[in-house]
């Protein structure tokens, strides 16, 4: 029987057009991407080289930050994700230069240059306000929860880290004994200490600053992370409490007609991004530890000149 199917010929020998350029639309996101890194100044980045030209060749700053860029703009965030793209993707081999750089450089750079790459929000936020793109006369804040890179059994009372270190010099005290007689005698074998496990499981940070706040827990996997409510804060109607502070001032203004009203359209504007980031991106664990891995962006150094932005 005679079907009508498109068919595959792998025999086939095919080139792509001699100019990157060529290989994708003029309107994909990759080529704004490009474009915007081309206008940063670069140059704290470039000070952490060798300008002499000695040792092993280094890639270009100006090309991971573009990969990098590109790479969470698209939701990827492995470093091992974007080597594997940077051989299987057209745009992941363009930004790259067709070279293939390996997961281990891709995430020594993103740790080694985590400030300079936070300090490149300043310059990006610049350039939108001054293309019209945006403005801060409005700014939107969401209240979702990160999960930290970090296990919540790691949890640790003061109390509870006194008796963690005791049970680890006596293993390892039982350990050097182990040992001491294993050389004595060859045949001798003994097993060691095992952890006991915590049957408790853990409550909110505020509570138990509040009831017993000697029990205040810390992460030994993560000191900066915290135990986080996760169900949503009731809101009461009740009159600010005084004084007022910047961030009981902004609730103040939303209580008010204007600022409800204004409210109103974070369904419209910003709620979908958020949605975006989130769910579309995948943006919803650290992947690296502390407040300084993570936290890149103080808005409290960034200067626009523009009225006080009201948050909503």
């Amino acid at each position: 029987m005679a079907y009508n199917f498109i068919s595959s010929d792998r025999d086939q020998m095919y080139l792509l057009p001699p100019d990157m350029r060529d290989w994708l639309p003029e309107n994909y996101l990759l080529w704004f991407i490009m474009e915007i890194v081309s206008h940063l100044d670069l140059t704290p980045f470039y000070q952490r080289y060798n300008p002499k030209k000695e040792g092993r060749v280094a890639y270009n700053p100006s090309i991971m930050t573009a990969l990098y860029f590109y790479s969470y703009c698209t939701g990827v965030r492995s470093s091992r994700k974007i080597e594997q793209l940077c051989i299987e993707s057209v745009p992941f081999r363009i930004i790259s230069g067709d070279h293939h750089s390996d997961h281990t450089t891709i995430n020594r750079f993103r740790k080694n240059f985590a400030t300079e790459l936070a300090g490149l929000f300043i310059q990006v936020l610049t350039i939108c306000y001054e293309s019209g793109l945006c403005n801060v006369s409005t700014v939107s804040v969401d209240g979702t929860k990160i999960k930290a890179d970090a296990s919540m059994a790691s949890n640790r009372t003061e109390s509870g880290l006194k008796k963690d270190i005791k049970i680890y010099f006596k293993e390892a005290d039982q350990e050097d004994a182990r040992e001491g007689r294993l050389r004595r005698l060859k045949e001798v074998q003994e097993e060691s200490t095992g952890k006991k496990k915590r049957g408790r499981k853990p409550r909110s940070a505020e509570q138990v600053e509040k009831e017993e706040p000697e029990k205040l827990k810390a992460n030994i996997t993560d000191p900066d992370s915290r135990i986080m409510k996760t169900r949503k804060a009731r809101r009461d109607g009740k009159i600010i409490p005084l004084p007022l502070t910047p961030v009981s001032t902004m609730e103040y203004k939303l209580l008010t007609p204007e600022g409800r009203k204004l409210y109103k359209k974070r369904s419209a504007t910003i709620e979908p991004v958020f949605g975006h980031i989130k769910e579309v991106l995948g943006f919803n664990r650290f992947m690296r530890r502390g407040l300084d891995a993570n936290v890149h962006i103080k808005l409290s150094h960034v200067l626009i000149k523009s009225e006080p932005p009201m948050l909503m």
